[in-house]
């Protein structure tokens, strides 16, 4: 597997206590994260989404949206982008203008957008 798809899939909540046993279950599926010092982070937003599907061409421009249609307009910084198995770097290989993402470089249709995903829209 790919690092990518490895990182996709703990995000996407593939995995399970028995995976991290120093992260109480509860921990995991309740969306609180907890400090160093024992105590909860609070006022994080953990909902994290998976953008549409993209299709690569050339250009470097693509509307973000989710659930078929619905715009998007997430912090650059609160972005995962794979790019043809490689997690992308925010700023360096990609920015957000409004409801789009411009990558630094006009893609071509051998490009593959795996996925995009976005915290907290």
């Amino acid at each position: 597997m790919t690092k990518a798809r490895d990182l996709a899939n703990i995000i996407s909540g593939g995995f399970t206590a028995d995976d991290i046993p120093a992260l109480p279950a509860t921990k995991i599926t309740s969306g609180i994260f907890p400090a160093l010092d024992g105590s909860n982070l609070t006022g994080i937003s953990t909902s994290l989404t998976k953008l549409d599907a993209l299709t690569a061409s050339a250009t470097d421009t693509y509307a973000l949206t989710k659930n078929s249609g619905t715009a998007v307009s997430p912090s650059v910084n609160n972005c995962i982008v794979s790019l043809n198995g490689v997690i992308q770097s925010p700023t360096d290989s990609f920015t957000i203008s409004g409801s789009n993402i411009v990558f630094s470089q006009a893609l071509t249709a051998d490009d593959s957008i795996d996925f995009i995903l976005a915290l907290g829209v």
